[in-house]
């Protein structure tokens, strides 16, 4: 039997996407690994409840398809020993680009537990808005074989890169994929009634209603995926100054590092990702 493809999981469209093709269209074996971020992230007991209730639609719809499916490693962030030399390589990427802080975390759990070849989901950009880490990405990456199925990963060549030092250790199946292709693929692959079930909202309102405002869900509604959202949730999309602010400032990475920088040293901070 091969060994099983590793795959970090968060409940969320891309990731959820990837886990049910790689088990109903290519029958392979696989290992999610999700990052327990307590301190941070008032979605997580959301994220985990998700994944356990799509498994369960999983093994409902297809038994023999969610033995496949591995338990899920989940390791707190706070056991994750931040590598010096990819926090290096992102404080230098983010002078220049907005970069999300869990790169950081995803990397040197992937180096320190002597992992390669995980997979991240890592999305092909919505015409409608510019997105960094696919703009970072993208230029650098090459096609390979995975288990007889087209993957992809950043290209040696890129070794001396700060990207490298980062992205080096993993696979990017879906970056040049939208959200859109995704639905329309998985309607025919027949397993768009579970993919429906995934989360994406980081800051949920009472009742696990998505915020609208944080970056997922403005990025949801932004690539057209407005039927996941209930009209409350638009209405604050539309009325946000919290989220034009955000995105202003991320069309400025040197200012966002600064101010993250700033906020980090008043709140007594060494970690990119505290």
């Amino acid at each position: 039997m091969s060994h099983p493809i590793h795959l970090f999981w968060t409940s969320g469209w891309d990731s959820t996407y990837r886990l049910l093709y790689l088990t109903f269209v290519c029958k392979q074996t696989v290992q999610p690994i999700y990052i327990v971020e307590n301190k941070g992230r008032a979605s997580v007991n959301v994220e985990m409840q998700t994944m356990d209730f799509i498994y369960q639609e999983i093994k409902k719809k297809d038994p023999e398809t969610a033995k496949l499916i591995r338990p899920t490693i989940y390791k707190q962030l706070t056991e994750i020993q931040i590598d010096d030399e990819i926090s290096d390589a992102y404080e230098r990427i983010t002078k220049k680009l907005s970069l999300g802080g869990q790169y950081v975390y995803l990397a040197s759990y992937a180096k320190n537990s002597d992992f390669n070849n995980i997979e991240l989901c890592i999305e092909r950009l919505c015409i409608s808005r510019q997105d960094s880490i696919f703009e970072l990405l993208s230029p650098l990456t090459v096609e390979f074989k995975k288990r007889g199925f087209k993957n992809y990963r950043m290209s040696e060549i890129n070794q001396d890169k700060p990207a490298y030092k980062i992205f080096g250790r993993f696979d990017f199946p879906l970056i040049f994929q939208t959200k859109s292709e995704m639905r329309d693929k998985a309607k025919g692959y027949g397993f768009i009634d579970i993919l429906k079930d995934t989360w994406f909202c980081h800051s949920p309102l009472p009742g696990n209603i998505p915020c609208g405002v944080c970056p997922p869900c403005c990025y949801a509604i932004e690539d057209g995926f407005t039927w996941r959202f209930p009209e409350e949730s638009l209405k604050r999309y539309k009325k946000s100054i919290k989220r034009r602010i955000y995105f202003t400032l991320k069309k400025q990475p040197l200012i966002f590092w600064c101010l993250r920088h700033v906020k980090g040293f008043l709140q007594g901070k060494k970690s990119v990702v505290d």
